[in-house]
């Protein structure tokens, strides 16, 4: 379940698995590119995950996925924690995921990672819990090319809490 403050509000971080969600952002639905039929960008949405290192990729590293705004459209940025000064920027998740990918192979001299990026995944945008919050801002009814998704809320059996599929 995800813990809401007394107004009904998501409390951050929320923690699913190993993706954390540090911020949803906000919606904006009257700019190309902000969303697509499958997905929407919030400007300010922040994530985090745990992913092979580029400069060790037998480490595990910790990357800030990040959306923010530009002249061009939203642009989206991949921080490696282990090495700050090295953020990864595409106009596209996967675009920016593809080089992140890349960036690994590179280091590792070999392919061992395909480089085709699922960057709405990596930076968390299609988890379902998250596509739901998502629908639920501000804006989101107002992005035209976006196709709603339905979700339904479970009903907790023996010991489980209520959550959203």
């Amino acid at each position: 379940p995800i813990p809401l403050d007394c107004a009904g509000r998501p409390i951050f971080p929320i923690v699913l698995g190993p993706l954390t969600i540090h911020s949803l952002g906000v919606i904006v639905p009257d700019r190309p590119g902000y969303h697509t039929e499958n997905c929407i960008y919030p400007v300010g949405f922040c994530s985090s995950r745990t992913y092979a290192s580029l400069k060790n990729p037998t480490v595990l590293c910790l990357y800030q996925c990040t959306v923010t705004d530009s002249p061009f459209g939203p642009r989206f940025e991949i921080t490696p924690e282990d090495d700050p000064g090295r953020t990864l920027v595409g106009s596209s998740p996967n675009e920016v995921h593809s080089a992140l990918l890349k960036a690994i192979n590179n280091v590792c001299g070999k392919d061992i990672v395909s480089t085709e990026g699922q960057g709405a995944k990596f930076f968390g945008l299609s988890h379902p819990t998250v596509q739901n919050l998502i629908q639920s801002c501000a804006g989101a009814r107002k992005c035209s090319d976006y196709r709603w998704v339905q979700f339904e809320v479970a009903k907790p059996t023996d010991g489980e809490d209520d959550f959203t599929t």
